[in-house]
This record gives C-alpha cells, structure tokens and sequence, in this order.
C-alpha cells in the first residue's frame, strides 16, 4: 500500500512540475508579444531578453557559499 501511495505522490509531482513549466513558457511568450521584452534570470545574471534576439544585462546574482545554502535548506527541511 505504501509504494502505491508514493507512486501517486510521485506522478503528481512530475505533472505539477509540468504543467508549471508550460504555464511559466506560456506567460512568458504572451509577456514578450505585450511588452517586447521579459526579464529573466540566467548564470547568475538578470538579464532582459528582447523580441529580435538582444539580451541586457541588469545585475549580477552573487552565489552564496554552499556552507549558507546547506543550512538553509536544512533549516527549512526541518521546519
């Protein structure tokens, strides 16, 4: 019974997973038709990507050491 019960919950996840995925692409298509542009973030950057291909780049995103992201990540598994 157990391992029926973590297959649903794994099936679930994936199609979550999925379906969040299209939404954000599709959004971001219809953000690009409205507006020209969207801002996204990429190799630690945020950049704004325009409709003929452009990218700017907006800002850097510093990488935190792992030490600060292992312990944030087990802090909030724990929570």
């Amino acid at each position: 019974m157990a391992s029926k019960r973590n297959s649903d919950s794994y099936l679930t996840k994936r199609h979550i997973k999925s379906a969040s995925r299209k939404g954000f692409e599709e959004a971001s298509k219809k953000a690009m038709e409205a507006a020209g542009s969207v801002v996204v973030v990429e190799d630690h950057k945020v950049v704004r990507k325009y409709q003929d291909g452009r990218t700017e780049e907006l800002a850097r995103i510093n990488k935190p050491p792992k030490a600060k992201v292992k312990a944030a990540v087990s802090k909030l598994a724990f929570s």
